[in-house]
Order: structure tokens, then C-alpha cells, then sequence
């Protein structure tokens, strides 16, 4: 699936989703901007993390989330019945991934992160070392991707790729192969 986040001359931006089906979506953009869209660190965080049932994972999957907009393309029968189911089903993912995106951002801005765990319940952050040893995975990646948009000029584009097969299936059908061999 391609992402198109694009700068424009007002400080504004437009991002412009084409799925796997061929179908072309307007997605609105919430959030912060600064250091990046919101959205963008959405696409590094669950990227990284190989979050399937994130933001763009359940994007990909078929998800219309609110202000969603469809531009181009026709989407498939039952549609909004499959919006619906895989909404229901990463409700969870996309909680946490949510609450992740604004923690990595509040540190990558420069706010202290005080004794507070977060709160989520997930096997990605159940103690302060868990915290910390995540924030050290994801710190590289998302100040990679700060850079990234900080040159994109304005009325220019940055293209990301949310892969067909996540990542965390990718590996595993390497394992495999590695071990048949």
C-alpha cells in the first residue's frame, strides 16, 4: 500500500493512501505535525514494531476509519461489513499503537518522561526497562523518518510502502525456509 504524505505551501498536509485493491483514499490528518504528521509516526511505530492491527495495518485490511474519503477506484462487495469487522477486531492494536505513537513523540519532542507507566496493557511495555528498551528500538527509526519529512519541501511528496505482507509473517516464512534447509 502506498502513503503519500504531502507538504503543502501552508503549513498543511494531505495524505493520499492507494491500496493493494487498487482503491484510492483521502485520509484526513489529525494530530501534531511537529517533528512529523502524526500519521507518519503511526507508519514508523507499527513498521518498526511489525504492529498488524495498528493504524495502517488495519488501513490496509480494508478499515474506513471516520473522515476517511474514497477518491478513486471501487472497493469490493461488502465493504463496509469488512470496515466494520476489522475495525472491531484491532480495536486493541489500534488503542495501543495509538497511546505508543504519543508517548515516542512527547520523548523525540524533548518531554520528560516521569515514573508514570504507560497506560496500556501490552506485552510490548509492562515495566520501565520495557519502556526504555523500546524507546531505544523505535528512537533511531523515528528521528530517521524526522529527517526524512524535514526535507521534504513544501507541495512536495514523501512516499512510504506498507507492505502487503507484514513484516512480522515475512520473518517467520524466512525462519521456516532457513530451518527446511
Amino acid at each position: 500500500m502506498d502513503i503519500r504524505f504531502i507538504q503543502s505551501q501552508h503549513h498543511r498536509i494531505a495524505t493520499v493512501v492507494t491500496r493493494k485493491d487498487g482503491v484510492r483514499l483521502s485520509v484526513p490528518v489529525y494530530g501534531p505535525l511537529d517533528p512529523i504528521p502524526h500519521d507518519l509516526a503511526h507508519y514508523v511505530l507499527e513498521l518498526e514494531l511489525g504492529l498488524e492491527d495498528g493504524f495502517w495495518g488495519s488501513v490496509a485490511a480494508g478499515a474506513l476509519f471516520e473522515g476517511i474519503h474514497i477518491l478513486a477506484g471501487r472497493q469490493g462487495p461488502h465493504a463496509t461489513d469488512r470496515s466494520r469487522a476489522v475495525l472491531a477486531a484491532h480495536r486493541q492494536g489500534i488503542g495501543i499503537s495509538e497511546v505508543l505513537v504519543g508517548w515516542i513523540m512527547d520523548v523525540v519532542k524533548g518531554t520528560s518522561l516521569g515514573n508514570e507507566p504507560l497506560p496500556i496493557a501490552s506485552p510490548l511495555v509492562r515495566t520501565r526497562a520495557d519502556q526504555a528498551a523500546l524507546l531505544a528500538r523505535l528512537r533511531p527509526a523515528i528521528e530517521a523518518m524526522c529527517t526524512r519529512w524535514g526535507a521534504v519541501p513544501p507541495g512536495g511528496t514523501l512516499l512510504v510502502v506498507w507492505p502487503d505482507r507484514p513484516a512480522r509473517l515475512e520473518r517467520a516464512s524466512h525462519r521456516r525456509a532457513a530451518r527446511q534447509h
